[in-house]
């Protein structure tokens, strides 16, 4: 599996250019699945609002939920924030549960984080991408692209 990084660029707000008949037009179950591991509501809203016209997107609000999730569907893609509320560096934490699920264990895991650590920290630990804090919409739709198949 090739390794996706995008480079961070200063955020821009995400316009929603697609009317409802458009949403419509693709509904949930044809979409592919991912899975958003946020703790920030707005973070998340905002990635849902990035990503909802082409996938169907699940938020995970912290490591807990995430847990009970892995083992009960599979998702093409998940995405998880690197520093989860109340936990130190989670996402590690969300990658080894992906890695030891049985409906996940194969699924692309990507890191987001506001943290200056380098690349192959990332690599290291077994992440299929990565995306720095802050990202543009076209920068997320990117990443999910080149690891959703």
């Amino acid at each position: 599996m090739e390794w996706a990084m995008t480079q961070a660029e200063p955020a821009k707000p995400a316009e929603n250019k697609s009317s409802e008949s458009d949403r419509a037009a693709g509904s949930p179950a044809s979409q592919p699945a991912l899975l958003i591991v946020e703790d920030d509501e707005i973070t998340a809203c905002y990635m849902q609002e990035v990503l909802g016209n082409l996938y169907d997107c699940q938020v995970a609000y912290n490591l807990n939920e995430a847990l009970k999730v892995f083992n009960e569907k599979s998702y093409a893609l998940i995405l998880t924030d690197m520093h989860l509320l109340g936990g130190v560096l989670d996402g590690y934490a969300v990658l080894e549960a992906a890695r030891r699920s049985q409906c996940n264990q194969l699924t692309p895991v990507a890191a987001i984080t506001g943290l200056n650590l380098p690349r192959s920290n990332f690599i290291q630990a077994g992440f299929d991408g990565l995306l720095y804090k802050p990202y543009t919409p076209d920068e997320l739709l990117d990443l999910v692209k080149q690891l959703v198949y």
